[in-house]
């Protein structure tokens, strides 16, 4: 026998049951079988403005600071303080980073001290050549970086009338350790009375 059709007052019951069943499931329902909600990043339009150029670099300063002080307590910035001169060398902003970690640059030189000067003039061949050697040694109690000596040759009136670059033998020294610096150069614009030299970054 086939069921008759549903009255008006039994299709309502039906659907009242079914609605409260719906709201039963909707409060049970597990939290991860509900959908995650969209993030608002998706919903951002495509015209939206790109992040200013100027914002980037900020970013990778902050990222690159990081960077040091997860090395320097690591490490104990050892690494960092001994390739500080060549870091800062190849991208000067370092200079910034180092001193935020408090590591700040030292002028080129630090720890090393001139122990011996030597200056001799020498006539070749009818041409006043001045031949040079400067012996540094490393005074401090670590391994240092030895730069370049810039030279200059000072007249009577105390000015430099001439300038040369001079390397050394080796460019790093443990505590104690010396090197020398030689040069012979042709004495040109003027009587050298006395040599100056600096230390400089290496070219």
């Amino acid at each position: 026998m086939s069921p008759g059709p549903l009255s008006s007052s039994s299709f309502a019951d039906l659907a009242a049951e079914m609605e409260r069943e719906t709201a039963y499931d909707a409060l049970t329902m597990d939290v991860e079988e509900k959908p995650a909600p969209m993030s608002l990043g998706r919903l951002r339009p495509a015209t939206a403005p790109l992040p200013a150029p100027e914002e980037r670099p900020r970013r990778l300063f902050a990222a690159v600071r990081w960077a040091i002080l997860a090395v320097v307590v690591a490490g104990g910035g050892a690494g960092l303080a001994l390739e500080r001169d060549a870091i800062v060398d190849a991208w000067p902003a370092a200079a910034r980073l180092y001193d935020a970690v408090g590591f700040g640059v030292e002028p080129p030189g630090t720890g090393l001290e001139m122990v011996d000067n030597k200056t001799e003039f020498r006539d070749v061949e009818g041409t006043s050549m001045l031949f040079i050697d400067i012996t540094v040694q490393n005074k401090s109690d670590r391994q240092r970086e030895v730069p370049d000596l810039m030279a200059s040759a000072l007249g009577a009136d105390g000015k430099p009338f001439q300038r040369w670059r001079m390397q050394p033998k080796a460019r790093r020294l443990f505590p104690g350790e010396k090197t020398v610096f030689h040069s012979n150069i042709v004495e040109k614009g003027g009587q050298t009375v006395q040599i100056r030299p600096e230390f400089v970054l290496p070219n």
